[in-house]
């Protein structure tokens, strides 16, 4: 074969969906020994996603097929995972269409720049454990098989080439410490597990290969072999009935984001509704023409937070995303479109590899779209990064302080440029440590996110279900909250005669009393050290399902903070 035709490229695309259908399970089981395992899931829905864009006619440019493609993962993947995999689709359409054909050439030129958006979006490096220690091998041996047969090389030595380095690359990540996305925040860093994402690389690759080297026809490609991953492909999602036996009160997994949207908008629609032909919820009455815009992107899954927190006051809307993973950029494109009053849209991004990479590639959508954007990175989990690490850690529940100081002075009249400064001010002054006691279930996979034995408590635990620091009894209360409280206090520097707001969250399975007692110990804690405790939010906002659990941030305040902090909002879903 000496070039890839648009048929060829919808056979790889229905010979992705069913790789993927049938790869999801094992891909969730690596996923869950560095992450929360939703991999499988988010790769199996972006190429159920991408086949369902084939073409019917035979003349299609094998470009235009490509960039469809990339276009479909990249709204459906979401996260870390949807962007990145959709640049190697993106890539290849550039290349093939800079060439005129998807040729041995284009192929290598494709890998080669899909790597170059890898890392630069990524901000990873070979190494790092990521997709990109299978992608950079295959682009590089992509480009040596064509230097060493010359210029009359078939396209089938270049996916063969590529797609042997990919499976090396995989198998070399087994041995890697994670330094980037989730795998850097667990208990051994992964070590000792091959990447999901170069795992998912590495099946893209060898499915070109065969593509190219006949041994999947277009009949074969589009059937696949079971019922369950005929509906898998189709987008039905899991087996419903796994999801049922953990609990979960559901109809089929693949609807539960926008059956819950859908419900969540028809129980307030005095103050929130549903952007039509979206994941996207936005103020049922917009902001007056003039003033800034607040938005976010976020995964389900953590609810109340953060479409509960669209309204006056706070958010003026908020594209919601698939469970634990991040939403496309177009999502979040249009949530930005549906807050800009004219005066600009403060974008915050809650500090995870999907949430930063889908929210920067939205914010620069959105300015070629003619919006005026700012983005605000949240950080504040002492446990993810050390103390001069700030900017490497993740997004926790502390970021509350940011979506009300901030959202308050919208509603005042604060501009764009002075608001960003406001938030990162009230970053910069938040810490939150948490603490998990048992798991929640994921509602797609059905199994539970993290494994920890009874009475013991996990000290940094991260809101996708990432190990923390440090174990201990769970037994009493009062040791526990002293070992969060050495954290922040040290770690933010809060000082005798500071004045500190207060947030005390469950994560999703601890009752009101067990907060209630928990907060007595922080607030004594702070009267102790003789810093001064203002305005506690209590309650369970920022959620993992039913994960056994709370966490507790501060937050340095001054008197202008206090007051926008307890100032008037109407949410559906925040309670000072």
């Amino acid at each position: 074969m000496g070039l890839m035709t648009g048929v060829e490229v919808d056979v790889w695309l229905a010979d992705l969906a069913t790789t993927f259908a049938r790869a999801a399970d094992d891909l969730a089981r690596l996923d869950r020994e560095v992450g929360d395992g939703d991999h499988g899931e988010t790769m199996r829905r972006a190429f159920a996603a991408a086949e369902r864009t084939r073409s019917a006619g035979a003349s299609e440019p094998a470009d235009a097929a490509l960039e469809r493609a990339g276009q479909a993962i990249l709204d459906a993947g979401g996260g870390a995972s949807g962007p990145l995999i959709a640049s190697v689709f993106i890539g290849l359409a550039a290349a093939a269409r800079q060439r005129g054909a998807l040729d041995a050439a284009a192929v290598a030129d494709g890998l080669a720049r899909a790597r170059d958006l890898v890392v630069r979006m990524g901000r990873c490096a070979p190494g790092d454990k990521t997709l990109l220690d299978a992608l950079d091998p295959a682009a590089d041996a992509a480009r040596r098989a064509i230097a060493s047969e010359g210029g009359a090389v078939e396209i089938v030595s270049a996916w063969s080439a590529a797609a042997t380095a990919a499976a090396h690359g995989r198998d070399a990540t087994a041995t890697m410490a994670g330094r980037r996305g989730r795998a850097a925040w667990v208990e051994g860093h992964g070590a000792g597990t091959p990447d999901p994402g170069a795992t998912s690389m590495a099946l893209i690759l060898a499915s070109a290969s065969r593509v190219a080297r006949g041994h999947v026809t277009k009949a074969g490609a589009a059937a696949p072999a079971t019922d369950a991953e005929r509906r898998m492909v189709d987008g039905d999602g899991a087996d419903p009935r796994r999801a049922a036996a953990a609990g979960k009160l559901l109809n089929r997994p693949a609807d539960l984001v926008d059956e819950m949207i859908d419900g969540f908008v028809a129980a307030y629609p005095d103050r929130v509704r549903r952007v039509e032909g979206a994941s996207v919820v936005a103020r049922a009455t917009p902001k007056p023409t003039g003033r800034v815009g607040l938005v976010i992107g976020n995964g389900s899954g953590h609810e109340p937070i953060a479409m509960g927190w669209v309204g006056t006051g706070m958010l003026d809307a908020n594209a919601v995303g698939p469970v634990f993973t991040a939403p496309g950029p177009r999502a979040i494109v249009r949530a930005i479109a549906e807050a800009d009053q004219g005066a600009g849209v403060l974008l915050l991004i809650s500090h995870h590899e999907g949430d930063r990479i889908a929210g920067e590639m939205a914010a620069e959508m959105a300015r070629l779209a003619g919006h005026e954007v700012a983005t605000l990175v949240m950080y504040d989990d002492v446990a993810s990064a050390p103390k001069g690490r700030e900017s490497d850690r993740r997004g926790a529940p502390g970021t509350a302080f940011v979506y009300k100081i901030v959202g308050a002075a919208l509603e005042e009249g604060m501009g764009l440029a002075e608001a960003k400064r406001l938030g990162e001010r009230v970053r910069d002054g938040t810490r939150t440590l948490a603490v998990a006691l048992a798991p929640g279930t994921s509602p797609l996979t059905g199994e539970p996110m993290f494994a920890l034995p009874p009475g013991e408590a996990f000290i940094g635990m991260g809101v996708h279900g990432e190990p923390g620091f440090a174990r201990m009894p769970s037994y009493p209360l009062d040791a526990v909250c002293d070992r969060v409280m050495d954290g922040l206090i040290e770690d933010g520097e809060y000082v005798s005669d500071e004045t500190v707001g207060v947030f005390v969250n469950g994560s999703g399975g601890t009752s009101l009393m067990e907060l209630l007692a928990a907060s007595r110990s922080v607030f004594r804690r702070l009267e102790r050290e003789g810093i001064q405790h203002v305005a506690p939010l209590i309650g369970s906002y920022v959620t993992t399902q039913e994960t056994k659990g709370f966490s507790v941030s501060l937050c340095r305040f001054d008197d202008t903070d206090l007051r926008r902090w307890t100032a008037p909002s109407d949410v559906p879903f925040f309670h000072l």
